[in-house]
């Protein structure tokens, strides 16, 4: 290798800009680079935070998904057991219209059948009054009365 004036001239000029790139440039790289280092930096800290809050966000609504969960399973049951309650007190409600039902038709039936046996009983005794008057010419009100008396005897004693 040859040393000669252009070498020593390329070494002087390159020496002059490694000491203006050094001196000038290379602060504001360095500042650049620095200022790019804590951007990321700050970057990964603020997701990091990011990733610490969603964790804690997402346990927190797992426990209130939780707890609704719970309260909701809660409210079902009640609400069962409230229904079941009403269920069984229509059950009565509806076997105790069922019987006054029965009663009121029972009762009904007494009434009627009263009612019939009365009507029978007129018609029987016009019957028997009007055979009567055919067959004896006679006292009518007293034979009247003895029969009367002896069917209400007769009639009476069956109820």
């Amino acid at each position: 290798m040859d040393i000669n004036a252009t070498f020593i001239v390329e070494l002087v000029i390159f020496s002059v800009f490694y000491l203006f790139v050094k001196r000038s440039l290379w602060p504001l790289f360095a500042g650049i680079l620095e200022e790019r280092q804590s951007l990321i930096r700050d970057g990964l800290a603020s997701a990091e935070e990011g990733r610490l809050f969603l964790e804690k966000a997402q346990k927190e609504a797992d426990k209130i998904l939780t707890e609704a969960r719970a309260k909701s399973h809660q409210i079902v049951e009640q609400t069962e057991k409230e229904l079941e309650v009403l269920e069984n007190e229509h059950k009565r409600e509806i076997e105790n219209l069922r019987l006054e039902g029965q009663k009121e038709l029972l009762a009904e039936k007494d009434r009627i059948m009263a009612l019939f046996f009365k009507q029978a009983q007129i018609h029987y005794f016009s019957v028997i009054q009007s055979l009567l008057s055919k067959v004896l010419n006679s006292d009518k009100t007293a034979v009247h009365q003895a029969l009367e008396k002896a069917l209400s005897d007769s009639f009476s004693d069956k109820r």
